[in-house]
């Protein structure tokens, strides 16, 4: 796997959000060089994509929470 390489791992759809955020966003495992990792996965709720789909990072809509989408 290449340095820089992101698989998904798993991910699930957040319906009830904690107060603040929005219902309907996914929640993801992500498997990277250095481990798994969590994030947000920028997607549509019913696009999830499957596991193993390879990701890259993207700019994150909540400060300080790493974010992926599906790579082009």
């Amino acid at each position: 796997m290449a340095d820089d390489a992101v698989t998904l791992e798993a991910a699930t759809v957040i319906r009830v959000p904690p107060p603040g955020l929005e219902p309907g966003y996914v929640v993801a495992v992500v498997r990277t060089s250095a481990g798994l990792r969590t994030g947000r996965l920028l997607c549509a709720p019913d696009a999830v994509p499957p596991p193993g789909t390879n990701l890259e990072q993207a700019d994150s809509p909540v400060e300080g929470v790493a974010a992926y989408r599906p790579a082009a």
